[in-house]
């Protein structure tokens, strides 16, 4: 299968499950900062009880409800144990996420792998209106580095609001860059080393006003991996809202190893069209450089996804990347797939995609890649 653009229609099954990754998209439901759903500002992380509801009622669809459930029976039933609410200030959350990944699709050499991406359990406590803790322990068969198991925390943070608009997180967490999207494959991911396993232990000092967002993250490493290639810098982000439904920004990162230095730039985009459909759009560069060799990664890479809401909890979605190691001239590799998102009731989310990859060269020939990517996501 050779054609770059394919059309493509693919219905995934299965149902039922608080904790959902912030999704950029959101904007085009009005929710332009991460806070409003998240304890952490940026996104990512457990929902706090308005999240829930929000993604109980706006997000999620009612198809698996009888037509006598309201949107607030729905709502109070958004807790971690339904209606039932373990304490005022105790919030546990659970998540799950698998995928199936269909490689070399209707090829000689197709292989299908199935991997746990998340099996997560955790706890926020939220000791009053401005100081909250929020933590989990995460399943993975696969050790990080020399002092990681089975299990490990990918996030583990205490969270102060000195005011309405200025606030801090420290702990173990998500460096602040870019668009921040579940999508750890992404090469807006992959190449600035901001993956599913890149968290470091820092701090995020934000500042969030009715147009600004600006946050400092200066970060000490990942302390489960060796001292060598422990990653310590600092990273900004500053965005700006020109109307509900258009924000523009800007990041950089910096950090530095005894093998590695790595520098990070990228300008990002979300906006919103009619009711549920949104762009996200992040173009930037990433250069790695060893310290000890003259050896250098220097690429530019682009991230675009349109989504358009079919109706409520179901919508397609369209993703076009590109990357450039800027060392290699005549290589530039794009990747494009249409996909379908569904959240057929509340705690249930269904994303099935096919990928096209695509290298251009005028130095050696390859034929396209076709992948198929399933989802299941379950949050409690």
């Amino acid at each position: 299968m050779k054609g770059f653009f394919s059309i493509a229609i693919l219905l995934t099954i299965l149902v039922s499950s608080e904790k959902a990754y912030s999704y950029a998209q959101f904007i085009a439901h009005g929710y332009t900062s991460c806070k409003t759903c998240h304890y952490n500002p940026y996104g990512g992380g457990p929902l706090n009880d308005y999240g829930r509801a929000v993604g109980a009622t706006a997000i999620s669809g009612k198809d698996l409800y009888s037509k006598e459930v309201t949107d607030e029976q729905v709502a109070k039933n958004s807790k971690f144990l339904g209606k039932r609410e373990i304490s005022k200030w105790i919030k546990p959350f659970a998540n799950y996420r698998g995928i199936v990944i269909t490689r070399n699709f209707r090829q000689a050499d197709e292989e299908s792998r199935f991997l746990n991406m998340v099996a997560r359990l955790g706890v926020s406590l939220e000791f009053n209106e401005k100081f909250t803790f929020s933590g989990s322990i995460d399943y993975s068969p696969v050790p990080l580095g020399v002092d990681d198991g089975t299990f490990r925390s990918r996030e583990h943070y205490f969270s102060y609001q000195f005011s309405r608009k200025w606030g801090v997180l420290v702990g173990f967490l998500d460096k602040v860059f870019g668009v921040r999207i579940p999508d750890h494959i992404a090469y807006s991911k992959q190449l600035t080393g901001l993956a599913q396993n890149d968290q470091s232990y820092g701090l995020v000092a934000y500042y969030q006003s009715s147009k600004w967002n600006i946050s400092f993250n200066p970060f000490i490493g990942n302390f489960s991996v060796e001292d060598n290639v422990r990653q310590v810098g600092a990273s900004t982000r500053v965005e700006y809202e020109f109307n509900p439904k258009l924000r523009i920004g800007a990041s950089f990162l910096s950090s530095s190893s005894d093998v590695a230095d790595q520098v990070n730039t990228a300008f990002h985009l979300k906006t919103s069209f009619g009711k549920g459909s949104a762009l996200l759009l992040e173009v930037g560069n990433s250069t790695r450089s060893g310290t000890n060799t003259d050896v250098e990664n220097d690429n530019t890479y682009l991230f675009s996804q349109y989504y358009l809401k079919i109706k409520r909890g179901l919508y397609l979605f369209n993703t076009l990347e590109f990357f450039k190691n800027n060392a290699v001239d005549s290589d530039r590799t794009w990747r494009f797939g249409p996909g379908i998102q569904y959240f057929p009731i509340q705690r249930v989310e269904l994303r099935t995609e096919i990928q096209n990859t695509r290298l251009i060269s005028d130095e050696r020939a390859q034929e396209d890649a076709w992948s198929i990517l399933s989802q299941v996501n379950l949050w409690f």
